[in-house]
């Protein structure tokens, strides 16, 4: 018999559903955001969905991983320097930021 948690991990194994992928393409444009930029976004949207009754269930968020690996495979993505606010190519104090 399997476990509640077996479950979950086995149905998470690193790709984000295709409602998510549709959430991202909604929310992403030419601004570099941060992760967490886009996951605020996508949250956003999906209330602005849910208030109209379009969507219920489950895993309409990705977690940050899967997240990371899918705007990494299908967006451009830029090092932005956490103090200077410019482009950079090293990883010291640095934050990776996605865009269309």
């Amino acid at each position: 018999m399997i476990t509640m948690w077996e479950d979950i991990l086995m149905k998470r194994g690193g790709s984000i559903t295709s409602y998510a992928k549709r959430l991202v393409d909604q929310v992403i444009d030419e601004t570099p955001r941060n992760v967490n930029q886009i996951l605020d976004l996508m949250f956003k949207e999906l209330e602005r969905s849910r208030d109209k009754g379009l969507v219920s269930g489950r895993n309409l968020i990705p977690t940050r991983k899967e997240l990371k690996m899918y705007l990494a495979k299908n967006y451009n993505k830029v090092r932005i320097s956490r103090i200077t606010g410019k482009e950079i190519s090293g990883k010291s104090n640095s934050e990776m930021r996605y865009f269309r």
